[in-house]
């Protein structure tokens, strides 16, 4: 899993450089950094199942060996005019 989040960014930095001489494009730009975000996150995240409590449920996360979990409860909207989310999540709470 981590030769292939170093692999990956390899390659980024690869392309980064053969595409130097032309300007990329906002577009391209953000999808070349989406891509490298993706593949570090994979290599260093892990998700467990949830676990259903009063108004919501944790998460067991693991972020590069640190557990956390993550409260996730219905999102409620402040005005009609918010945007339609269904879900909400607190501050992760990380082991020291």
């Amino acid at each position: 899993m981590k030769t292939f989040a170093i692999s990956t960014l390899i390659a980024a930095c690869v392309l980064s450089t053969s595409v130097c001489a032309q300007t990329l494009s906002r577009a391209d730009e953000f999808d070349i950094k989406n891509t490298a975000e993706y593949a570090v996150k994979k290599a260093t995240m892990k998700t467990g199942e949830p676990v259903a409590t009063q108004g919501g449920y944790f998460v067991p996360v693991t972020v590069a060996g640190t557990k956390c979990k993550v409260f996730v409860h219905p999102y409620m909207p402040q005005s009609e005019m918010a945007p339609p989310i269904r879900w909400d999540a607190d501050a992760a709470a990380c082991a020291k």
